[in-house]
């Protein structure tokens, strides 16, 4: 059990400096974190733009999106911040963006 949660975007990434990015998994701290039984869910916006978690007993809209933006970022190799803000209304992508 982290302190973040984990996100991966299979929906193309806006204004993204690298392509491998795109594979890349997302911390956030606007998910689950998870639990003692299911230590860090991974989510994901799919290519379709639906937000899913991960959960031991199958897939579904997590429970505990109550906000409707989600905040995602990593660090690339060479330290570089790269952020997002997805909308997410009634369990679907609505916009997403890069944060400078």
């Amino acid at each position: 059990m982290g302190l973040f949660g984990e996100l991966r975007c299979k929906y193309p990434l806006p204004d993204l400096p690298y392509p491998e990015l795109q594979d890349e998994v997302f911390q956030t701290i606007d998910l689950d974190i998870g639990t003692l039984l299911d230590p860090t869910p991974q989510h994901t916006i799919t290519k379709e733009g639906q937000l899913l978690c991960h959960y031991i007993d199958g897939d579904r809209y997590p429970e505990d999106a109550i906000f409707p933006f989600i905040n995602f970022y990593t660090k690339t190799k060479t330290g570089e911040w790269i952020e997002y803000i997805a909308e997410i209304r009634d369990g679907w992508l609505k916009s997403l963006e890069r944060l400078v």
